[in-house]
């Protein structure tokens, strides 16, 4: 669930996890605020900002990831060349 209210012309949303009741909150300009309310029947900010979040925080653990995955690349050896060819051949051979 999201909540939001107007603060000192800022309008600060929560994010509220029904489950954790974790909340999360953020201050916008006030332009951006107005133009908020102006669109609120045509935009679900809740909706749309909840997914933003999630969206973005996948994103960022993606290449997060991918950065991990590459450092341990360059800590690896290089395979001898021919490797694979071999390791297909055994693999044929005994099954």
């Amino acid at each position: 669930m999201i909540l939001g209210k107007l603060y000192k012309s800022t309008y600060i949303i929560y994010l509220v996890e029904s489950t954790l009741s974790s909340v999360v909150s953020f201050k916008v300009p006030s332009h951006v605020k107005k133009k908020m309310e102006k669109l609120k029947n045509y935009v679900n900010w809740n909706e749309e900002l909840r997914k933003y979040l999630v969206k973005r925080l996948e994103e960022i653990e993606r290449e997060l990831n991918m950065r991990e995955v590459v450092e341990l690349l360059k800590k690896t050896s290089e395979v001898p060349s021919g490797i694979a060819t071999v390791l297909v051949r055994e693999d044929r051979d005994s099954g």
